[in-house]
């Protein structure tokens, strides 16, 4: 990625998470019915493409943890130690190209 600064996805009118709320992306609990609830309005989404490009240096730079974005869950921020959660983000962020690089959802271990 370059440093270009890409538009954040909540700004898109055409996106298929408006008006969802946030807990069903930011959930307090990680379950996976609410999860796949996530997935499934993501693989939807016309602008998925857009929201994983977005997200890929949030994730890296540890801006964003602990929600499902773009169809890809993202790892908490604590618990670990600093390389487990490094390499956390780098599996997120490349699970975040997949989606860019094919703009299809990429199915995920325990994804419903």
């Amino acid at each position: 990625m370059s440093g270009t600064v890409l538009p954040d996805p909540t700004t898109f009118p055409d996106r298929a998470c408006r008006g969802v709320p946030l807990d069903v992306f930011f959930p307090s609990r990680r379950k996976p019915d609410a999860d796949a609830r996530a997935k499934a309005i993501c693989a939807g989404c016309p602008r998925l493409a857009a929201c994983a490009a977005w997200a890929i240096p949030e994730v890296l730079a540890g801006r964003l943890s602990y929600s499902i974005t773009a169809g890809v869950p993202m790892p908490p921020l604590t618990g670990g130690g600093v390389s487990p959660r490094k390499a956390l983000r780098e599996e997120a962020a490349a699970a975040l190209a997949e989606v860019v690089r094919t703009a299809r959802p990429i199915r995920l271990e325990g994804a419903a």
